[in-house]
């Protein structure tokens, strides 16, 4: 007599099984349904999906895996009497830019869902963008500000998101971060204020036309541009920075990282320099012409470049 390859028992197991998964694959596809889950929606994003990407998408800090994007934006008109815009946040990215319309918009985009767009309230002629206290930390927050916006100031505060900011025409622009980073590119301003605890600072095409200061703990600083009267300093990073084509008083300091200064020599400068246990490796004479611009340059232990 045969004997069967199959017990009467285990094929009764395998068939529960078999439903088993049929009924949660079907609760499976009603649930998505049901939440609005299309698969055209997320077809031409998973096709170029990058690493980054997808931990955007699967939070693995908080074993959150949403798939669901939502944004919400708000908006408010820009009139001639608004001379300030504050921004408040607190762990969100920051993007801040031209726009041409006539309002300041406002779009916030999250992998977690948004309960209400960000207000903006209107006091004493300025405009003031704050989080909620439920606002997700993971959120973007994306900024446009009218290119008539061009005689008032702009300040932003986040505790630790980045920050960038681009192609605005302003007043004054104050930055200030607690362990963000900041990205600054083509800005014409009288004044400028950035400040970062443990973060880089990177600014490209600056057009500052009276005083510069910026400030990080432990984070380096580097970039170019015009910067008016410049007061940089880190403390344990590096300073990078090159002035263009107007050279004015600078002052740069740092504890531990090193200095690097380039700046046009057509022009009439002094430096006086100080390092306890640094080089100064300057490639040109301490002064020149007039010595209208005075350049002060102080490190502990890092060394001195300039060029």
């Amino acid at each position: 007599m045969r004997q069967k390859l199959i017990s009467t028992k285990m094929k009764i197991v395998l068939l529960i099984l078999l439903l088993l998964s049929i009924t949660l694959y079907a609760s499976g596809c009603i649930v998505l349904v049901q939440s609005g889950y299309k698969i055209s929606d997320y077809s031409a994003e998973i096709k170029n999906l990058t690493h980054y990407d997808l931990e955007q998408y699967l939070d693995y800090n908080h074993f959150n895996f949403n798939f669901n994007s939502s944004s919400l934006s708000s908006s408010h008109e820009i009139n001639d009497n608004i001379n300030g815009i504050e921004m408040n946040f607190t762990a969100q990215d920051i993007n801040v830019v031209s726009d041409s319309g006539k309002d300041l918009i406002v779009e916030i985009k999250s992998n977690h869902t948004i309960n209400e767009a960000l207000p903006i309230t209107e006091n004493n002629n300025k405009l003031t963008i704050s989080t909620n206290y439920d606002t997700p930390k993971s959120a973007s927050i994306l900024i446009r500000i009218p290119e008539s916006y061009n005689k008032g100031g702009i300040k932003i505060i986040t505790s630790s998101g980045n920050i960038q900011v681009s192609n605005l025409y302003l007043q004054s622009l104050n930055t200030s971060t607690a362990s963000g980073d900041t990205y600054i590119s083509n800005i014409n301003s009288d004044y400028l204020n950035v400040s970062s605890s443990s973060g880089e600072i990177n600014f490209s095409e600056i057009k500052n036309n009276l005083e510069s200061k910026i400030t990080s703990t432990s984070g380096d600083i580097s970039g170019y541009g015009n910067l008016g009267i410049l007061a940089g300093n880190s403390t344990s990073g590096s300073l990078d920075i090159k002035i263009s084509d107007s050279l004015k008083d600078t002052s740069l300091s740092s504890t531990s990282g090193d200095i690097t200064l380039s700046f046009p020599k057509d022009t009439g400068y002094k430096i006086d320099y100080n390092t306890l246990s640094g080089e100064y490796l300057g490639s040109d004479s301490l002064s020149s012409g007039d010595e209208s611009s005075k350049i002060t340059l102080q490190t502990l232990s890092g060394d001195i470049y300039t060029r």
